[in-house]
C-alpha cells in the first residue's frame, strides 16, 4: 500500500512539475504558438509514456498537423503529405475525425482490431496501435484534436485522459492567445496605417491653407499694384497724344525761330515720345505679370471670360 502511494505522489509531483513547465513555456514563448504546441505535445506524451503525439488544428472542415513529438523528419514530412493528400475530418474512420464528431475523448484499445477503424495510411506509416484523442473545445465548438499514440496494445487510462484533457485545455488557451495576438497586432497596424493617413491628410490641410493664404495675399498685391499701374498706363497713351497735339500746334511757332531751334525742339519732342512709348510698354508687361498673380490666386481680372 505504501509503495503504491509513493508511487501515485511520484506520479502526481510528475504532472505537476510538468505542468509548471508548460506554464512557464508559454509565459516565456511571447506568443510563439508552435513552440507552445509543441511543448504541450511533448510533456503529455512524457507523462502518459507514448512514444508519439501530435495536435491537429481545424482549418474549414478538415485537420492539419501543427504540433507533434516522436516523429523523426521523414515520418513529420509523411504526416503533412497524408494531411494534405489524405485529409482528416469528422467521421467513424480515422481517431481525429471521431474526436471530432463527437467532441469527446476517444481511446482505442487496438486501431487493428477496430472494425471501423480506416485510416491505415497513416497506421502502417507511423506503426501505432493504441490511441488517445481529446478534443480542442473552444466555445462549445472543436477547434483541434490532441492525440496520443503507443506503439504497443496499451490502452490510456482515465487518469491519463484526464491528464490530457488538461493539456488540451491549455492548448486551446494558447491558441485563443495567439489568435488574439494577431487580432490585436492586424488592429494595430491598421490603426499605424490610419494614423500616417491622418497625419498625411493634415498635412496636405495645412498646405492647402498656407497656398490658400499666400494665394488671397498675392489677390491682395496685385489688387493693390493694379489701381496705380492703370492710371500709369491711361497717363502713358493719354500724354503721347497730348505731345502729338503740341507739336502740331507749335509747329508754325517753331518754324519761324529758325532751323537749329526747330530741329532741338523736333528732337526733345521725339525723346518724350520715346520715353512714353517705353513706359507705356513696361507698363503693358507689369499689367500682364498681375493678371498672371490674380489667376494664380484665383483672383478676378474684371474681364469677361469663357
Amino acid at each position: 500500500e505504501n509503495t503504491r502511494l509513493l508511487s501515485e505522489l511520484r506520479e502526481s509531483l510528475q504532472r505537476q512539475t510538468a505542468t509548471a513547465d508548460v506554464l512557464k513555456v508559454i509565459s516565456r514563448s511571447t506568443f510563439d504558438l508552435q513552440t507552445e504546441l509543441g511543448t504541450l505535445t511533448a510533456s503529455a506524451a512524457q507523462l502518459c509514456q507514448a512514444e508519439k503525439g501530435a495536435i491537429f488544428e481545424k482549418e474549414g472542415d478538415l485537420y492539419r498537423l501543427a504540433a507533434h513529438y516522436g516523429m523523426s523528419r521523414e515520418e513529420e514530412a509523411q504526416a503533412e503529405h497524408y494531411t494534405r493528400d489524405q485529409p482528416l475530418q469528422p467521421g467513424r474512420g480515422s481517431l481525429v475525425g471521431r474526436v471530432a464528431m463527437s467532441g469527446r475523448p476517444v481511446n482505442i484499445h487496438d486501431v487493428l482490431a477496430d472494425p471501423e477503424y480506416q485510416a491505415s495510411v497513416y497506421q502502417k506509416a507511423f506503426g501505432f496501435r493504441s490511441n488517445l484523442g481529446v478534443p480542442l473545445v473552444r466555445e462549445g465548438s472543436v477547434i483541434g484534436v490532441f492525440a496520443l499514440m503507443r506503439t504497443e496494445v496499451n490502452t490510456f487510462t482515465e487518469r491519463e485522459v484526464e491528464l490530457v484533457t488538461t493539456f488540451a485545455d491549455q492548448a486551446v488557451i494558447a491558441i485563443e492567445n495567439a489568435r488574439l495576438f494577431d487580432e490585436v497586432q492586424a488592429r494595430t497596424r491598421e490603426l499605424a496605417a490610419s494614423l500616417e493617413d491622418l497625419r498625411a491628410t493634415q498635412d496636405r490641410l495645412v498646405q492647402t491653407e498656407k497656398l490658400a493664404s499666400l494665394g488671397q495675399l498675392t489677390a491682395g498685391i496685385a489688387h493693390e499694384i493694379k489701381n496705380p499701374l492703370n492710371f500709369v498706363n491711361n497717363f502713358a497713351s493719354l500724354s503721347g497724344e497730348l505731345l502729338a497735339e503740341l507739336k502740331e500746334t507749335t509747329a508754325p511757332a517753331l518754324a519761324a525761330l529758325g532751323d537749329d531751334k526747330r530741329a532741338e525742339a523736333d528732337e526733345t519732342i521725339e525723346l518724350l515720345t520715346g520715353n512714353l512709348d517705353k513706359i507705356a510698354e513696361h507698363g503693358r508687361r507689369a499689367d500682364g505679370i498681375v493678371r498672371s498673380m490674380l489667376e494664380h490666386s484665383r483672383g478676378v481680372t474684371g474681364e469677361r471670360r469663357e
